[in-house]
């Protein structure tokens, strides 16, 4: 649990958690054109079934403020989830121990990330 300030100096409490399927439809709702530019079309109930972590962020009055999905692999379109070391080590310069420690086995990458916007 953490206070935040927003630029008109009025403070909220903000309370970080794991996301769960039913907040699916709040998080739909937080989708802008930026969010969908930035990220496509996002299937949220399919990402949170997918991810390897998602969290969502809610005020005092149990409000969805922002949420993100992470997954084990990063996030584009040029390869395979499956495929995506050799991907990288076919177009990047690096070796099997270097690919597998730190792409492989310790990381998380962002797939989704939204927030609560007052902009119409």
């Amino acid at each position: 649990m953490s206070a935040v300030a927003s630029l008109s100096s009025t403070e909220e409490v903000i309370t970080s958690r794991r996301t769960e399927s039913l907040d699916a439809h709040e998080i739909s709702k937080l989708i802008t054109p930026s969010t969908t530019g930035m990220f496509g079309r996002i299937n949220v109930l399919y990402l949170l079934e997918k991810s390897n972590l998602a969290v969502t962020l809610e005020n005092d009055n149990k409000e969805i403020v922002a949420h993100a999905a992470f997954l084990d692999y990063p996030n584009h379109s040029l390869a395979d989830p499956a495929e995506w070391v050799p991907w990288i080590q076919s177009n990047y310069k690096s070796n099997e121990y270097t690919v597998s420690i730190y792409f492989k086995k310790s990381n998380i990458y962002p797939h989704f990330l939204t927030r609560y916007t007052n902009q119409v």
